[in-house]
């Protein structure tokens, strides 16, 4: 900021020096950096909340033969869409919804799309379903369900210099196959 007790001001620019402004003019001046700092914060983190889903993708990853899941229709790879008449995207969302039908003993309906995008309505029989039972066991091991989890491959992108991967020999673009004769399919395992 231009100000006197930072320098020498030439004489034609002494009506802009900060030294000289009023006091709310300063005080403007020095809160409005704090201020757009604490505006754009709320603008982004809105942002992210309105755009974002923060959860894991309702998709079906495996299904166990003769569960409630199975009798539904479901298969791997099917997207539930809706529950009880409700727009779900995440297995939380799905949860919260099916416990209505869980604790009512009731069937609760359901839409899913195909891997292929084909919109499909069934229903989930929670009428079996004993409510004081599933504190041992969560809902969606009682539905027969897995979500489905991104597999990312054992790829290496980079090795850091005088590291034990390189002077191993590993190299940028090498796959790990197998580590102390066990299988290696993703970076997970």
């Amino acid at each position: 900021m231009l100000d006197e007790a930072e320098g020498v001001v030439d004489s034609s620019e002494m009506d802009r020096t900060f030294n000289r402004k009023s006091l709310l003019k300063r005080t403007v001046i020095v809160a409005a950096g704090p201020i757009i700092n604490i505006v754009f914060a709320v603008i982004a983190y809105w942002a992210m909340l309105v755009i974002g889903v923060s959860g894991v993708s309702s998709i079906v990853g495996s299904v166990e033969d003769d569960s409630i899941a199975f009798k539904s229709g479901l298969v791997a790879n099917d997207f539930i869409d809706s529950i009880d008449g409700h727009k779900v995207s995440t297995w939380d969302s799905v949860l919260k919804r099916s416990l209505n039908g869980v604790v009512g003993g009731r069937d609760i309906p359901f839409t899913y799309k195909d891997e292929k995008g084909g919109a499909h309505a069934s229903f989930f029989d929670f009428s079996g379903i004993d409510v004081d039972g599933l504190e041992d066991q969560n809902l969606l091991n009682r539905l027969g369900l897995t979500f489905k989890r991104n597999v990312l491959p054992a790829v290496i992108e980079s090795i850091v210099k005088n590291s034990a991967a390189e002077s191993s020999g590993l190299i940028s673009g090498d796959e790990i196959l197998a580590s102390n004769g066990d299988t290696i399919n993703s970076w997970d395992e």
